[in-house]
């Protein structure tokens, strides 16, 4: 199941899912292919494989990807309840104080 919206950019949208069998909640990442140029698509199947080769409790889990007819890229990640660091960092003017971010990112 596909929910809200939570975030997007020039190139994607990511919403709230959740896994039809298992009810895990998801965040599905969706590049539109019309938005995409070689060197663009390029760099989504490099990030792709990067997220496929890490594995650690303080990186969102990457459950897959996958392509509809369309062409459009989509990414399974972890949900981050608590929103991205970009995020974080954009509403707090672009600097954080290392107190905060201890707070925060490093331990939540």
């Amino acid at each position: 199941r596909i929910f809200e919206r939570v975030g997007s950019s020039r190139l994607s949208v990511v919403h709230r899912a959740q896994h039809a069998s298992t009810g895990m909640e998801l965040a599905l990442k969706c590049y539109l292919r019309s938005k995409l140029d070689a060197f663009t698509l390029n760099q989504i199947r490099r990030e792709i494989e990067v997220h496929a080769s890490v594995s650690d409790p303080s990186i969102c889990a990457f459950y897959g990807s996958f392509e509809d007819d369309r062409g459009n890229v989509y990414l399974l990640h972890e949900f981050a309840r608590r929103g991205d660091v970009f995020s974080l960092f954009g509403a707090a003017g672009g600097t954080l104080s290392e107190e905060r971010t201890c707070r925060e990112i490093i331990r939540p």
